[in-house]
């Protein structure tokens, strides 16, 4: 299995993603909000985008500690600037490809911390919404006799 260290606009893409999510009332913004933890309903939109930067920081922290030991290297942890205008604008199906690229690129540390289990967490919560919503889907059966 190899990895890769994801560039600060993969992380930029995605925090701006959710944080643009977690300002509506959709199915989306309920599944990002339950995995990550966050009351929004009790916090002003600038707490809920530091809970957001907090989030992918430590991602990011865990990309890195996850290629410094599938390589045996010892990379310092670079910050992210989440004030940069370079960012790409995701949708919600390319948000869960780059949060599953994310995932993968993580998955070599040993000990998983509980941003990587919140990840786990948003990726299939995000996966089962975005299914449920596929007009195919919904018109299947439920069940077969």
């Amino acid at each position: 299995m190899s990895c890769f260290i994801c560039s600060e606009k993969h992380f930029v893409s995605i925090a701006n993603a959710l944080k643009n999510a977690l300002y509506g009332n959709t199915e989306t913004s309920y599944a990002i909000e339950k995995a990550l933890e966050i009351k929004r309903k009790d916090l002003l939109f600038e707490q809920m985008d530091e809970k957001v930067e907090s989030f992918v920081a430590e991602l990011n922290a865990e990309n890195f500690r996850a290629y410094n030991s599938r390589y045996n290297e010892n990379n310092e942890i670079e910050s992210i600037d989440f004030k940069s205008s370079d960012y790409a604008r995701l949708n919600e199906l390319n948000l869960i490809k780059q949060l599953k690229c994310l995932y993968y690129q993580c998955a070599e540390d040993q000990e998983k911390s509980e941003s990587f289990n919140k990840l786990e967490k948003l990726i299939n919560n995000l996966q089962s919404e975005y299914i449920g919503n596929i007009p195919e889907y919904k018109e299947l059966p439920w069940g077969i006799d």
